[in-house]
C-alpha cells in the first residue's frame, strides 16, 4: 500500500512562525482595533438615545425615635428593619399615580414610571435613595422630586411615623449617565483586536504551502540539493504569473 509522507494528520504549532505571522500583520490588527473603536463609537451616537439619572434622598425616622435623648440600640435597629417597607412604598401605585397627575405625565404609564425608578440604601444604613432614570434631565430631577414629595406623605400616612426629613433634594444632572462612549469604544476596540489576532493566529497554523529548506525536510522528507535566488525583479514577475493563472482558472 503506497504511503503519503507529506503529514496531514499533525499539526505543529511553531511559536516563532506564529510571532512572525502576527508581526508581519501588525499594522492590520491595530487598524482592526481602531476601526472597531470606530464603529462602536458611531454605533452609540448615533442609535443610543442617552439617558440622566436624577437621585434625591430621604430618611426616616419613627414617632419613638424623634426625641434624641430616648433613641435605644432596639428603636435603631428596628427602623434599620423598616427601611425596607419605606423603601416598598416608594414604587406603590397610589404614590406613581400621584407623581403622573401631579406632572401631567398622561402619557406614562404606571409601569413606564416604575421602570425609571430605582430604590436603594446604603449597607446597615437608613437613608433611602431614590434615583430616577429619563431621557430628559428636567424631567428626572421634576419626577424625583415629586416622587419624594408623595412617598413622604405616603409613609408618614401608612407608617406612622412623625416625619420625613429630606436628606438631599434631586440633583439637575448635566451629562448622560449612559451610554459610556469610552468604555464602548475600549470594548469595540477589544473586539476588533481578538478577531484580527484570531485571524491572523488561524491563517498562520493553517497555512502548509511549503516555503522554506526546513519545510521540505519536514514535510516531504527530502533534502534541498540547492537553491535559486530570485531578485526582486524575479519575484514581481513570479507574482504577476501566479495572479494570472488563478484568473485563468
Amino acid at each position: 500500500m503506497e504511503t503519503n509522507n507529506y503529514q496531514t494528520n499533525e499539526i505543529e504549532i511553531d511559536i516563532w512562525t506564529l510571532l512572525t505571522a502576527l508581526w508581519d500583520k501588525l499594522f492590520i490588527i491595530i487598524l482592526s482595533a481602531l476601526t472597531g473603536a470606530v464603529i462602536f463609537y458611531l454605533f452609540t451616537t448615533l442609535f443610543i438615545t442617552p439617558t440622566y439619572d436624577s437621585t434625591t434622598k430621604i430618611y426616616v425616622l419613627n414617632k419613638q425615635n424623634s426625641d434624641n435623648s430616648s433613641i435605644t440600640y432596639s428603636d435603631l435597629q428596628s427602623s434599620a428593619q423598616l427601611t425596607k417597607d419605606y423603601m416598598e412604598l416608594v414604587t406603590t401605585r397610589p404614590v406613581l399615580e400621584k407623581v403622573i397627575s401631579s406632572l401631567g405625565l398622561e402619557k406614562m404609564t404606571y409601569n413606564d414610571l416604575k421602570e425609571k425608578i430605582n430604590v436603594s440604601t446604603a449597607t446597615d444604613g437608613r437613608i433611602i435613595y431614590i434615583k430616577v432614570t429619563d431621557e430628559n434631565p428636567k424631567q428626572a430631577k421634576d419626577i424625583a422630586d415629586e416622587i419624594r414629595s408623595a412617598v413622604s406623605s405616603q409613609i408618614v400616612d401608612v407608617m406612622d411615623v412623625e416625619a420625613v426629613s429630606v436628606v438631599e433634594e434631586a440633583n439637575l444632572p448635566d451629562e448622560p449617565a449612559r451610554p459610556n462612549k469610552l468604555r464602548n469604544m475600549i470594548l469595540g476596540a477589544l473586539l476588533g483586536f481578538i478577531i484580527a489576532f484570531m485571524v491572523v493566529i488561524v491563517r498562520a497554523v493553517m497555512d502548509d504551502r511549503v516555503k522554506t529548506e526546513e519545510d521540505v525536510e519536514y514535510y516531504l522528507h527530502m533534502s534541498v540539493l540547492g537553491t535559486i535566488p530570485l531578485d526582486d525583479h524575479m519575484k514581481k514577475k513570479t507574482m504577476k504569473k501566479g495572479k494570472k493563472n488563478k484568473k485563468k482558472k
